[in-house]
C-alpha cells in the first residue's frame, strides 16, 4: 500500500512524466499520469505495446486510445541515461537520440510470465526483475 500511495502522489504532483515498460503495469502507470493531467511520454522497447500478446495491428488500437488520452507513445527505444538535479530526475535520454524533460519517471520492466502451467517457452533475455519508481 505504501508503494501504491507513492505512485498516486507522484501522478498527482507531476507536470511531465516518463513511463518505461511495454506491459500491463506500464500502461496502467501511463494512464495514471495522463489522467492527472501530466504530460506523459510512454517509452516501449518493442515495436508495440504488449508485444508478447498483440501484433502491431492490434496494438495500434491501444496506441490510438493512449494518444486520445494525451499520452505520447514512443516505441522501439530504451532509456540510455537519466539526468538529475538535487536527487530528482529531470530528463530521460533514449536510445533513439531523443530527450524528454520530466519531473517523474516510472519504470515497469522485466516481468517474466509464469509459463510453467502450459507447455511453452518463455524469453527472458534482457529482462530485469522488479519495479522501480523514481521521483
Amino acid at each position: 500500500m505504501e508503494e501504491a500511495e507513492k505512485i498516486k502522489n507522484s501522478a498527482e504532483e507531476a507536470d511531465k512524466a516518463v513511463v518505461v515498460g511495454g506491459g500491463l503495469l506500464g500502461i496502467d502507470l501511463a494512464v495514471a499520469y495522463a489522467e492527472k493531467d501530466a504530460e506523459t511520454y510512454y517509452l516501449i522497447k518493442d515495436e508495440c505495446w504488449w508485444s508478447r500478446g498483440l501484433g502491431v495491428d492490434g496494438a495500434e488500437i491501444i496506441h490510438n486510445r493512449l494518444e486520445d488520452l494525451g499520452i505520447e507513445v514512443i516505441t522501439g527505444t530504451t532509456v540510455e541515461k537519466l539526468n538529475s538535479e538535487k536527487g530528482n530526475v529531470t530528463e530521460v535520454q533514449t536510445s533513439n537520440g531523443e530527450s524528454y524533460r520530466c519531473d517523474a519517471v516510472a519504470v515497469a520492466i522485466g516481468q517474466i510470465p509464469n509459463s510453467g502451467v502450459v507447455d511453452v517457452e518463455k524469453n527472458d533475455a534482457d529482462m530485469i526483475e522488479g519495479f522501480t519508481i523514481w521521483y
